[in-house]
C-alpha cells in the first residue's frame, strides 16, 4: 500500500510504499493449454468472469512465455486482497503469476527481469505507471521512488495499519488521467502540491524507530488533503477518513488511485480500541502488518 505520494509519483514527485501481510499465491503447472483461474478468498472465480482482472495478468504471462518459447500452462491465483482497492492486487497478481512461471520451467529471473516482465500488467491497468506496486511486491519492506529510481528503504519500523475497503469499484487508468486534467488546468496548485509532498516523503523515510510514527501519521494527514485538492477523494473516502480519525486514528488516508478502493489508518496509542471502534461502523475493516518479505516461490 503506497503511504504516502500516489499520484504525484507519476509526475516525478517521490512516494514511499509498504508491503503487507496479504498477498498471492500463484500455483503453476503443465497443462496442453495457458489458462489462468483467479481464486479469492470467498469465492472461486473462472477467468471468463474475472477478464478484466485477469487480462493484463494473462499478457504480462504470455509475454513471459512467448520470450523463452514456452509453452502449456495452468496458473492459478489465489488472493486474499481487495481488487480494484488500491492496494496493489494487479501488481501483487502479476508478480506472483511470473515468478510462479519462471520456478516451474527453471528459469533463474533477476528481480529487474521479473520487474520488467509484471509491469507489463500494470502498464495495461494504470497507462502511466509508476511501478511502484511491483517494486514493492517483489523487494517486501519498505520502498521508496524518486525521479523514476525506486530504492528499498533499509530499517524502516514495522507497525500496523488498519485498512478498510470503500466497496466502491473503480478504473485506476481514468482516474490517473482525471489527476492530469486538474495539473493540466491548475499546473502552479499541482506543483505546490507536489513540493509538499516531496518534503514529506523526505522526512517519513527517515523513520527508523517506532517512537516516530507520530510524523507518518500527520503526513498522512495532510497527502490526504492534496488527493482531495486534485480530485483522487470523494464525499464517502473523506467521511471515512474523518471517521478513522474520530475513532482514534492519529493519521488516515485514501491509499493508492483515489474514486474509491480504500484507506488506510494509523493509530499511535490504543490502537485496539480505534480499531473496535472503527469496526463497529465498518465491519469489513482489517489490520495489515508491514511485511519485510517480498516474492518468493518454491517447488512441492
Amino acid at each position: 500500500m503506497i503511504l504516502l505520494g500516489e499520484h504525484f509519483v507519476v509526475y516525478g514527485g517521490q512516494a514511499i510504499a509498504v508491503a503487507i501481510d496479504k498477498g498471492v499465491i500463484a500455483e503453476a503447472s503443465i497443462d496442453q493449454k495457458n489458462s489462468i483461474m483467479l481464486i479469492d478468498s470467498k469465492l472461486q472465480l473462472e477467468s471468463s468472469q474475472e477478464k478484466n482482472f485477469l487480462e493484463p495478468v494473462s499478457l504480462a504471462l504470455d509475454h513471459f512465455m512467448k520470450e523463452y518459447s514456452l509453452r502449456g500452462i495452468r496458473l492459478v491465483l489465489k488472493s486474499n486482497i481487495p481488487s480494484s482497492a488500491g492496494l496493489g492486487s494487479s501488481a501483487a497478481s502479476s508478480v506472483a503469476a511470473i515468478a510462479a512461471a519462471a520456478e516451474l520451467f527453471g528459469i533463474r529471473l533477476s528481480d529487474s527481469e521479473l520487474y520488467d516482465h509484471a509491469i507489463i500488467a500494470e502498464q495495461i491497468v494504470h497507462k502511466r505507471p509508476s511501478g511502484l506496486d511491483v517494486f514493492v511486491s517483489i523487494s517486501g519492506g519498505a520502498v521508496k521512488i524518486k525521479q523514476g529510481k525506486r530504492f528499498r528503504v533499509d530499517d524502516f519500523p514495522s507497525f500496523q495499519l488498519m485498512v478498510c475497503d470503500s466497496k466502491v469499484k473503480r478504473n485506476t487508468g481514468s482516474m490517473v488521467e482525471k489527476v492530469s486534467e486538474f495539473k493540466n488546468q491548475n499546473g502552479d496548485v499541482f506543483k505546490a502540491l507536489q513540493t509538499a509532498v516531496d518534503s514529506l516523503v523526505g522526512m517519513v523515510e527517515s523513520i527508523r524507530r517506532r517512537s516516530q510514527l507520530a510524523l507518518l501519521a500527520n503526513a498522512m494527514n495532510l497527502n490526504h488533503e492534496a488527493l482531495r485538492i486534485i480530485g483522487a477523494s470523494t464525499p464517502l473516502l473523506d467521511k471515512m477518513v474523518i471517521e478513522a480519525r474520530s475513532a482514534g486514528y492519529n493519521g488516515a488516508k485514501l491509499t493508492g488511485a483515489g474514486g474509491g478502493g480504500c484507506i488506510i489508518a494509523l493509530a499511535i496509542s490504543q490502537p485496539k480500541a480505534a480499531f473496535k471502534k472503527f469496526s463497529a461502523i465498518y465491519d469489513n475493516a482489517f489490520l495489515a502488518n508491514v511485511s519485510t518479505r517480498g516474492v518468493h516461490s518454491w517447488k512441492e
